[in-house]
């Protein structure tokens, strides 16, 4: 009986070893299970790579678009204050300042000509990469409001009113004469008159000063200049770079450059120029070449200037391996090979070129913005 419990016993247990004993996978189906795995995360991995490589293009159109929006405003913002507190033209137009004789500068005192003393000026193809644009504007609400010089002993002139005249600001002579002198010192100090109701304004030197005329006080001085540049040479960034451009109390001209935008890469600007200066009706739309030129722009142009076009172009940071851009020539509308850039074109619309901007610039992508800016203070001043 007992013998027999021993044989069932071994016998069970050759039933579970052949039962059992063949239960893990076999090499060719590890393999198999390795391969489809291997295949699963090879597709999940292209997919998060495309995913990946369209959230970046996505976040870097929207870079583009944000640093357009940001050069655009603060080039906007300046040129609608452009004009703001110059003088204006007084009886019979002698003491105009766009009538100012062209001098060169004189050390530290500024000799100003109808072109550094203009609200706005365009140089075309200032760099490589566009136009510059510069803007100039005073601080001070009276300005543009002359005070009549009676006479003056060295750089001390007697003038009708000291309003607006404050100690370390500037202030802008225009003599009398049909091509004035004009010349802008900071003023020292002011005092009342002994011979009321006149007061005295001491600027900071003589030389040149004028025995008549005007006296203009402008507060500070707005001078800034806007335009593309590459951050650093060779360094295939770009950016909207504001120089700016001040006079000291001692007379000193310093300059300093403030970024306004990253990967703006292209500037191009218009005047809109009307037929006479009196009338606010654009009929031209002209580059800053040939009369227009800041070298050989006159007064009675200057004047006609009412507003200004301009077209930027930024650029999403991403590189692309493959070329993604076939035309170095664009505009708002794309290429300035298709359709609606053709019609625009024909129609006025800016073209930039962007292939300054890089050898590699096929591999970016641009964004084009334009825009319309009146010059207000030239439009509500009939000269």
């Amino acid at each position: 009986m007992k013998s027999a419990n021993i044989n069932n016993r071994s016998q069970c247990a050759i039933n579970m070893t052949r039962r059992y004993g063949q239960t893990g996978f076999s090499l060719i189906e590890l393999l198999v299970g390795l391969a489809i795995g291997a295949l699963v995360s090879l597709v999940i991995m292209n997919v998060f790579s495309v995913f990946e490589g369209e959230k970046r293009t996505t976040m870097g159109g929207a870079d583009a678009q944000t640093s357009g929006n940001i050069a655009l405003y603060n080039i906007s913002r300046d040129i609608q204050q452009a004009g703001f507190g110059m003088p204006v033209t007084v009886a019979g137009g002698q003491n105009s300042i766009y009538k100012c004789d062209k001098v060169a500068q004189n050390g530290a005192l500024l000799d100003l000509n109808v072109n550094e003393f203009s609200p706005l000026v365009i140089t075309n193809g200032a760099t490589g990469l566009g136009d510059a644009i510069s803007v100039r504007y005073s601080n001070n609400q009276t300005g543009g409001l002359p005070t009549k010089i009676i006479s003056r002993v060295s750089a001390t002139l007697t003038v009708d009113n000291r309003m607006g005249c404050n100690n370390g600001e500037l202030a802008l002579q225009v003599s009398d004469g049909a091509v004035p002198s004009c010349i802008l010192q900071p003023i020292q100090s002011t005092a009342a008159s002994a011979t009321p109701p006149y007061s005295t304004v001491t600027l900071l030197d003589d030389t040149k000063l004028k025995n008549n005329g005007y006296l203009y006080c402008i507060g500070q001085w707005n001078n800034f200049t806007y335009q593309v540049r590459e951050t650093a040479v060779g360094s295939g960034k770009f950016d909207l770079n504001r120089q700016v451009t001040r006079i000291t109390s001692a007379g000193a001209v310093t300059t300093s450059n403030v970024t306004i935008a990253p990967e703006v890469v292209s500037m191009q600007a218009q005047y809109g120029v009307s037929a006479t200066g009196s009338s606010n009706t654009i009929t031209l739309w002209t580059d800053a070449t040939g009369i227009w030129a800041p070298g050989n722009l006159s007064a009675v142009n200057r004047n006609r200037i009412k507003a200004v076009r301009i077209a930027i172009a930024t650029r999403n940071p991403l590189r692309e391996k493959a070329a993604v851009t076939p035309n170095a020539c664009i505009t708002m509308y794309g290429d300035c090979t298709n359709a609606a850039s053709v019609a625009a074109i024909a129609d006025g619309a800016l073209q930039l070129d962007i292939s300054d901007a890089a050898a590699d610039w096929q591999n970016y992508r641009y964004r084009v913005y334009e825009t319309v800016i009146p010059v207000r203070n030239a439009v509500w001043t009939k000269f």
